[in-house]
């Protein structure tokens, strides 16, 4: 009786880990940034809908098989705590690593199968660091697969940001563990990593 018992749990905890490897979860966010703020909302669900979650300025909502989940109130806590302060890669460590990180991060972009886009218009007082800003812009979507676009026009009269984006992603536990694994056995990862971290 006892082995027959410890038998199903095996089977369904088997079961569930399958479900959740196997079943694919999306992704959908928009935003926008312009002279009246920021905006956006974000929507994600498991298993075409049998977890979802929704967070938007209206608020937040969470669902299972489409029936919605109480909130709860979070409670603030009495006193503070003080973060002790991380200490920051230098630029110089980056862009030495750049190569390294953007192959890593275009691979694991493939593996959530992301598409997106993200235009509109950004300038600074400076027209020297606004061109400084578009070639950066430039060298950053050179890194993006083809269904991610960015379309950063510079604006050289004035200082103006005028954005808006928006991105899907669809994702398997499983794919998305066995590339992460599969990149971070890399030696040069593992070397630009211990790079940065030092």
């Amino acid at each position: 009786m006892l082995t027959a018992a410890l038998l199903c749990l095996i089977a369904l905890v088997s079961l569930l880990l399958g479900a959740v490897l196997a079943l694919p979860i999306t992704v959908r966010a928009s935003g926008h940034v312009d002279e009246e703020g920021l905006g956006g909302q974000i929507h994600a669900a498991w298993g075409w809908g049998v977890v979802s979650a929704s967070l938007s300025p209206q608020g937040r909502d969470l669902r299972l098989f489409g029936l919605a989940l109480p909130r709860r109130t979070r409670r603030p806590r009495p006193g503070t705590t003080r973060e002790t302060p991380r200490r920051r890669p230098k630029l110089g460590r980056v862009l030495e690593q750049s190569p390294v990180l953007l192959s890593t991060f275009r691979r694991l972009l493939f593996a959530l199968h992301a598409s997106g886009s993200v235009e509109g218009q950004a300038g600074f007082d400076d027209p020297a660091d606004t061109a400084l800003a578009a070639a950066l812009v430039r060298w950053v979507a050179s890194a993006f697969p083809a269904p991610i676009r960015i379309a950063i026009e510079p604006e050289y009269l004035g200082p103006v940001v005028r954005l808006r984006s928006s991105l899907v992603l669809r994702m398997w536990f499983g794919e998305l563990l066995f590339v992460s694994l599969r990149q971070f056995a890399r030696r040069d990862v593992r070397q630009a990593i211990k790079t940065l971290r030092a």
